[in-house]
């Protein structure tokens, strides 16, 4: 059980006992807020980026015993995985504006 600000009880409920409330704070922290996030997640994608490089040149160096084959593959790997996926996410895009009803873009074909 807890109250939120305006006094009154909140039964059953599991929410921490405090309230976020932006307004509260001005519109700086809400600025500093939304681009924090932002540096958090290039920094995640960043990281993420790093370690399947490295997961991707242990194993090919794993399967060939060679570091130069290794390294090759390792730097190429991801960069067809980005491709792969950016395709990926178009055709279920568009998978998913058919299902809606919406036009088929025929320009582009």
């Amino acid at each position: 059980m807890w109250q939120d600000k305006s006094d009154k009880v909140v039964r059953g409920v599991s929410t921490p006992p405090f309230k976020l409330d932006l307004a509260d704070e001005g519109d700086d922290s809400l600025e500093r807020k939304r681009f924090g996030g932002a540096k958090r997640n290039i920094a995640k994608t960043a990281t993420y980026a790093v370690m399947h490089f490295c997961v991707a040149i242990a194993v090919a160096f794993l399967l060939t015993g060679d570091v130069w084959i290794a390294l090759s593959i390792g730097l190429i790997e991801p960069v067809v995985q980005t491709i792969a996926y950016a395709l990926h996410e178009y055709s279920w895009s568009r998978k998913s504006r058919a299902s809606q009803g919406a036009p088929r873009d025929r320009s582009a074909a």
